[in-house]
């Protein structure tokens, strides 16, 4: 093999593992998602589209990044962004958590670090139902 051709190879092998990743939180997730838009720094989600399982995964054109939607107990909803907040790692639903794929960092539904090696709780957008939508600031 030709040096050229061995770095083309080299090259194309290297971006498509670049996208393993973000393809495993969309492949592993148990939850429901909805593709929305961010309008104002604000996602708009109409309840009735939240998954009836209380977990709804929300990826938003004008958003940084996905985010999941938890129905709280006491009926409030908690917004979580789902990057581990360790090595910025993708995460995935198991037994109740959020897991992330790269360390096994682990999360509870609010985003609290229930175990390590991250240190750092998840980030959380001001999520609010007004009406029959419920709106989460995102920016």
């Amino acid at each position: 093999m030709e040096r050229r051709q061995f770095l083309l190879r080299s090259c194309q092998a290297c971006a498509a593992l670049a996208f393993i990743p973000a393809a495993t939180l969309t492949g592993c997730a148990s939850f429901k998602g909805l593709s929305l838009a961010a309008e104002n720094g604000q996602v708009k989600i109409p309840l009735a589209q939240l998954d009836a399982s209380g977990r709804t995964m929300v990826k938003a054109s004008g958003a940084k990044e996905k985010f999941l939607v938890v129905e709280q107990g006491d009926g409030s909803y908690a917004a979580i962004e789902l990057n581990c907040t360790h090595k910025g790692g993708p995460l995935k639903e198991k037994d109740g958590e959020l897991v992330c794929s790269f360390h096994g960092s682990r999360f509870d539904n609010t985003g609290r670090v229930v175990k390590g090696p991250a240190k750092t709780d998840l980030k959380r957008y001001k999520a609010e139902v007004v009406g029959d939508l419920l709106q989460v600031q995102v920016a």
